[in-house]
């Protein structure tokens, strides 16, 4: 099943490879990383714990996430390349994994001495706890979404180009099948039945390059016009590359990488 998962999805992180020693570290050191200084006191909540009662119970989730994590790294490893998971990944580990951290703090603060009050103790440790969460969390905002914003938009100005007064509601668009981004094209575009891809569809897509790469000039002409599309979408540089020297082939517009290309379907 694992090996029929990684055949299956490798083409959409490019395949790339990554030794077996650092698909099974992928996963600790990204949940460490999310953590930083909190999963210091981990260590200290867990020790506290070992020592009463019904500890069985209380370690329970901590055990059910140590197994998914060993579980994890197995599957990554006999999966895609572990770069291929992003951060959003160690959030279950971290709702598992923190409140024994938050004990720890805890515990630190009960055998301190400078926090008699059990009160003010608690509050003291919940406040140190969310400063900590509230400065990990804060890095959320560094999330990727550049290539998602770059496809939005290029399917918004295609949506825009095919709603405009005078245009033909015949004509169809082309979008270069750009894993995992003609998704956010095709969606943002919303004229699903006037898109088409610059290749052939394929759920074991390992790969396969763009028709128009290997198309003379006549034959591309013949394939827009078969298709009656009028404007083509692309962010591959080879693929932009050939169409640059396309005479019937204009760049109107660049964004982030993805060219649009208008074609003029009467060209001799």
């Amino acid at each position: 099943m694992f090996r029929g998962h990684a055949e299956f999805t490798k083409g959409f992180y490019n395949g790339y490879h990554i030794g077996t020693l650092q698909k099974l570290a992928y996963y600790p050191k990204l949940i460490a990383s999310t953590g930083n200084v909190l999963w210091i006191f981990l260590p200290i909540g867990l020790y506290w714990l070992g020592g009463q009662k019904r500890k069985e119970i209380t370690l329970f989730p901590f055990a059910v996430g140590l197994g998914t994590l060993i579980f994890y790294s197995a599957f990554n490893v006999l999966s895609v390349p572990a770069a291929a998971a992003p951060g959003r990944y160690s959030l279950p580990f971290s709702i598992l994994f923190f409140p024994y951290s938050a004990l720890g703090i805890v515990v630190l603060f009960k055998h301190s001495g400078y926090f008699t009050d059990v009160r003010i103790r608690r509050a003291a440790a919940a406040v140190l706890v969310l400063c900590i969460l509230g400065l990990n969390f804060m890095k959320a905002r560094d999330f990727e979404v550049k290539s998602a914003k770059a496809a939005v938009s290029v399917g918004r100005y295609l949506k825009e180009s095919m709603e405009k007064d005078g245009s033909d509601p015949k004509k169809t668009v082309m979008v270069e099948l750009s894993y995992w981004d003609y998704l956010y094209v095709e969606l943002a575009a919303r004229h699903f039945d006037r898109v088409r891809y610059d290749r052939k569809e394929s759920n074991e897509f390992t790969g396969i390059p763009s028709d128009l790469i290997s198309m003379g000039d006549d034959d591309i002409l013949r394939y827009m016009k078969s298709g009656d599309t009028k404007l083509i979408a692309v962010k591959d540089e080879a693929i932009k590359k050939r169409l640059d020297g396309v005479a019937f082939m204009h760049k109107i517009i660049d964004l982030d990488g993805w060219v649009v290309y208008d074609i003029d379907l009467n060209h001799d």
